[in-house]
């Protein structure tokens, strides 16, 4: 018996479809997989048109943030346990693709707040 789960995603590709769907996939689960294996999994071999982002893999830019039954996750960090999921953008960004979101506000508040602190000695 193969061990299968759910992926249901939050899709919206702008002009293309102005209305957001869900789109679900059945993959089957491997131990130590986590949430970004599972979306370039998808992407690879199921649906090559979704879109996500992911940069350093390991958990400390913040690239692929995603919301995860509900919560904000690092999908570079989240373990798959094999059971059902459903994917979203984050809430409270204006989503441009499927799971990117339009970070500029929040990156240039970052910056900000690092450049504040004026000279260190």
């Amino acid at each position: 018996m193969t061990n299968t789960f759910k992926v249901a995603i939050d899709r919206f590709q702008g002009e293309k479809t102005p209305k957001s769907y869900v789109q679900t996939y059945e993959l089957k689960h491997y131990p130590s997989q986590t949430i970004l294996e599972v979306l370039v999994e998808i992407q690879s071999t199921l649906d090559d048109t979704l879109a996500f982002r992911s940069a350093c893999e390991a958990g400390k830019c913040g690239s692929c943030a995603v919301e995860l039954n509900g919560q904000p996750v690092l999908a570079c960090r989240t373990m798959v346990d094999g059971n059902d999921l459903h994917i979203g953008p984050l809430p409270s960004f204006p989503v441009i693709r499927d799971l990117i979101v339009d970070r500029e506000r929040y990156e240039l508040g970052f910056v900000q707040t690092l450049s504040y602190g004026g000279t260190t000695k």
